[in-house]
């Protein structure tokens, strides 16, 4: 069995059999099945169809799971999952400034990952930073543009 820390230690969404895919710190991906899942204190235990030795799981080591979307409930009113955010036009003001292109996940914070002018810029995913998400519309308003560092592209 392979040992899952999780993200939200809360989530039971990992079934038997359920279609999910494995994406490795190298940007490789592939499908893989779960036989047997357990939930145990902040992971999940997981078999894993074709690794049935210690060095296999190995070759598992810092793979992420991911699943479809289809499989994650519904969101409640005014929340979002990450990946929603994804692609969204994010706004300083009335200026349009550039794309969101990632969501990374940092020890303290998580970040929007923006693509703009010259490279990017990651915003601190908390409310000093971000004014507001507007799925419907497709943008991020945020604050404080002009004193996030540029990363050059």
């Amino acid at each position: 069995m392979v040992r899952v820390h999780l993200y939200n230690p809360d989530s039971k969404i990992l079934s038997p059999n359920q279609e999910m895919w494995l994406k490795f710190p190298d940007g490789t991906a592939r499908q893989a099945c779960p036989l047997q899942v357990r939930y145990v204190p902040k992971a999940v235990l997981l078999a894993v169809e074709g690794v049935q030795s210690r060095e296999r799981a190995e070759d598992l080591r810092m793979a992420e799971i991911c699943v479809p979307k289809s499989a994650l409930p519904p969101a409640d009113p005014g929340e979002f999952y990450w990946l929603d955010l994804i692609g969204l036009a994010v706004w300083s003001g009335d200026q349009k400034v550039g794309d969101v292109s990632d969501v990374v996940r940092y020890p303290s914070v998580d970040c929007l990952r923006v693509r703009c002018a010259g490279g990017y810029r990651e915003v601190p995913v908390v409310e000093e930073w971000i004014e507001g998400v507007d799925l419907e519309a497709g943008t991020v308003r945020v604050r404080g543009w002009d004193q996030m560092p540029l990363e050059r592209a």
